[in-house]
């Protein structure tokens, strides 16, 4: 291995204002958000930065050295676009450092207005061959954030054959559907992964009935079956340089100021550290033993050295957050209620008003699974 002394970007996730000022005092290269409109994170009013913010943003990023990304991330309809425009000259004219986007629209529109914006092609533009990132450079942009699942020896690839630059998950959250694109979340609730209101259906426990009675299969245990544990490649700092990626990415926009405060600082030490004697470079153990104590989840390489195994799951969910929708409150069914219209207007809420609830369908195989359903809390099957 050709040793590398090329200085990474170490480029950091920020929700709110606090976690800005957390992750930029900690070391953090540059860092990335989102504004209150087209970015891929839209669960929390109280998250993501207001047009005012984004100004003081640049000038606080900037004004310490650092640069400052802005997600336009989401997917597009037809009615957003004159909207979007607006916006975009707005980004250009407080001069932030790139934008990272999705949709194909967002470069359009900035040939249209003849912006200077420099653009990042989104993890979610699943780029995972040198063709894919080479026809995205001739289109104007400038650096592939990569698919998160490939490995590092298919991103130094694109790196040298693309001639761009590429930026790589190294810590956080994994989707199990091929770079996050996934339709589970808004087939069953209308909510898009792709529209940045994911209800994380890949992380919830499951149980397993069988087909022809509806009961669990007791064979096979209850489990976290679709839940993938956490990216973490602070061991491999030396392959991720020497893989030619010019940004380490730590997923995480969601996350407290305290919590990525601490991850970024173990990251820029260890990158220091090399960068300043890669010849006799090892990974201090307390560093990692401080972050395998405050992980999320348990962690993996996932796909950066070899194709995911079953182990890259964690079926047991020990550690899995809490993840609170804004589901209703639900009606109870008893199996007398099986003749009754769902749709007829009878249903009531506690007051005798009209129930105005959502409701919840599943669909059964047998009279075994019906009466299963209901009794777990089923509207109508």
């Amino acid at each position: 291995m050709k040793l590398s002394q090329t200085r990474p970007e170490l480029l950091a996730p920020a929700g709110k204002w606090s976690v800005l000022e957390a992750v930029v005092e900690a070391g953090a290269d540059a860092v990335y958000l989102g504004g209150k409109q087209f970015n891929m994170r839209l669960h929390r009013k109280d998250f993501n930065f207001t047009n005012d913010e984004l100004v003081r943003a640049v000038e606080f990023a900037h004004g310490k050295g650092r640069r400052l990304y802005v997600t336009v991330n989401s997917l597009l309809g037809e009615r957003e676009l004159e909207g979007l425009g607006d916006y975009l000259q707005f980004l250009c004219s407080i001069d932030v450092d790139a934008i990272i986007i999705q949709d194909l629209a967002v470069i359009s529109l900035i040939r249209e207005f003849e912006l200077d914006l420099p653009v990042h092609a989104s993890t979610m533009m699943n780029v995972h061959s040198v063709e894919a990132a080479a026809e995205l450079v001739r289109l104007g942009i400038s650096r592939i954030i990569t698919s998160r699942d490939i490995s590092l020896a298919q991103v130094k690839e694109i790196h040298e054959k693309a001639l761009v630059e590429v930026e790589y998950f190294v810590h956080g959250d994994m989707c199990s559907t091929q770079s996050g694109l996934c339709y589970s979340s808004g087939v069953l609730f209308g909510k898009s992964a792709n529209r940045g209101e994911c209800m994380k259906p890949c992380r919830w426990n499951y149980t397993l009935v069988g087909g022809s009675n509806g009961g669990q299969l007791e064979e096979l245990h209850n489990g976290h079956f679709l839940a993938i544990k956490d990216m973490c490649l602070l061991r491999h700092i030396p392959e991720l340089i020497n893989a030619g990626v010019s940004s380490f990415k730590i997923e995480g926009r969601m996350r407290t100021a305290e919590f990525l405060k601490n991850l970024v600082g173990i990251y820029r030490r260890a990158i220091d550290a090399y960068l300043s004697s890669p010849f006799t470079y090892y990974l201090e153990a307390e560093e990692f033993e401080r972050l395998y104590s405050e992980r999320t989840r348990e962690l993996s390489t996932c796909s950066a050295f070899s194709t995911p195994t079953s182990s890259t799951f964690d079926y047991a969910g020990g550690r899995e957050p809490l993840f609170l929708s804004r589901a209703a409150r639900e009606e109870r069914l008893s199996l007398d209620d099986v003749s009754r219209s769902p749709f007829n207007g009878n249903y009531a809420d506690s007051n005798g008003h009209p129930g105005t609830e959502k409701k919840l369908a599943v669909k059964v195989g047998s009279p075994a699974a019906l009466e299963r359903a209901l009794e777990e809390g089923a509207d109508y099957v």
